[in-house]
């Protein structure tokens, strides 16, 4: 029970957090930065399921596949909301030619050969967004998310949304939040909204 009240306690708190937050994406340039456990996959799945009720074409993505499974299972299904991990996502863009996936893929491949193969035909994608939505962006090197903006329908709401958190960056691929001079709105996520008291108490 005392679980119970805790999780619904943090959920609230989340929610409010986010409210004042969601609307951001009335800008065409954002970036949320947050610690783990403040609400930035709950604000990202927000943002792209405004976006889709907003009869908009979305895109939301991030690196973690584990990560894209589980937004798949909390956001509205349909063909108009394409979502996934980004490396496996750009493959199947309209227009991107077929690349064999090895039995023995490893890291390597997919940073070196696979991102290789996105760069050298990124310019035949015929599909395009109006708003595209990366979580965990912290784990994008600068050009991918670069990419990413050259999918946006210059017609339509053109809105490239990004959480992340510099202190989560596990593969140092040199993302560093895009400036405000640069036109981006910068917004912060500040209470952690995730680990239960309990939780704490043991760590103490």
């Amino acid at each position: 029970a005392r679980h119970r009240s805790a999780r619904a306690r943090l959920d609230e708190l989340c929610a409010t957090q986010l409210q004042a937050l969601e609307r951001l994406d009335v800008n065409r340039r954002v970036v949320a930065i947050g610690r783990a456990g403040t609400g930035k996959t709950r604000l990202a799945m927000t943002w792209a399921n405004r976006a889709f009720l907003r009869d908009e074409r979305v895109l939301l993505t991030c690196y973690n596949e584990p990560l894209a499974d589980r937004m798949v299972e909390q956001v509205v299904s349909d063909d108009s909301l394409r979502i996934g991990p980004f490396l496996e996502l750009a493959r199947t863009l309209e227009g991107m030619p077929h690349l064999e996936i090895p039995s023995d893929a490893d890291h390597e491949w997919w940073t070196i050969t696979a991102v290789g193969h996105l760069h050298a035909h990124w310019h035949e994608i015929t599909e395009r967004f109006d708003t595209i939505v990366v979580d965990e962006a912290q784990d994008f090197a600068p050009e991918w998310l670069d990419l990413l903006e050259r999918l946006l329908d210059p017609d339509g709401a053109n809105r490239l949304l990004l959480v992340a958190d510099a202190k989560q960056s596990i593969y140092s691929r040199g993302f560093t939040p895009p400036p405000v001079g640069d036109g981006w709105t910068h917004c912060r996520l500040v209470t952690n909204c995730r680990n239960a008291r309990e939780i704490g108490t043991l760590l103490r």
